[in-house]
């Protein structure tokens, strides 16, 4: 998934960096570090982590209030969220799609880890 992820972006965007925060810093560190652009974020306060996140010009979002809250109160230039929306944990993806947002972007990838 990552790799795939990876790809697209920098097709798409140039050179970016990847800061990566998330409750599961150990997955994150076993799965998404293997490349010199992604860094992961040390625990921190979720306002730090929030004022961080708010800031970047692309997101890449999952799922999760906490990141619903950083893409919608950004400036984010481009918003890159999962598709299908087939399961519950999903489900409020079509939410996005229905605000119909210029710089929401629907990315289809499946995860093999």
């Amino acid at each position: 998934m990552a790799c795939k992820f990876h790809i697209t972006l920098f097709l798409r965007f140039g050179n970016v960096m990847f800061l990566v925060a998330g409750d599961d810093l150990v997955w994150c560190r076993k799965h998404l570090v293997n490349s010199p652009d992604v860094i992961v974020v040390d625990k921190a306060p979720a306002l730090s982590d929030f004022a961080l996140l708010s800031n970047l010009d692309h997101q890449i979002f999952s799922h999760g209030t906490f990141g619903v809250w950083i893409i919608l109160l950004s400036k984010a230039k481009t918003v890159l969220y999962p598709a299908p929306y087939h399961s519950r944990r999903y489900s409020h993806h079509m939410y996005f799609d229905r605000l119909n947002l210029p710089n929401f972007i629907k990315i289809n990838f499946t995860t093999s880890v």
